[in-house]
């Protein structure tokens, strides 16, 4: 994996289009965001001292 200063994710540019895009590029986003809320609230989200872990994108 490169440094995050030498990726696009370190271009302002880049990263802007991304998010105003992700919705296009990542087909049926919303619905994965509003299925991985009803699992946090389903399983750990009663408990206290949750963590959670984000895989991220890589380059």
């Amino acid at each position: 994996m490169t440094e995050f200063n030498k990726s696009n994710w370190a271009k302002a540019d880049f990263s802007q289009e991304y998010r105003e895009k992700a919705d296009i590029y990542i087909v049926e986003r919303r619905r994965m965001f509003t299925i991985m809320k009803s699992f946090y609230r389903h399983f750990p989200g009663g408990r206290q001292n949750n963590a959670l872990l984000d895989l991220g994108c890589g380059d």
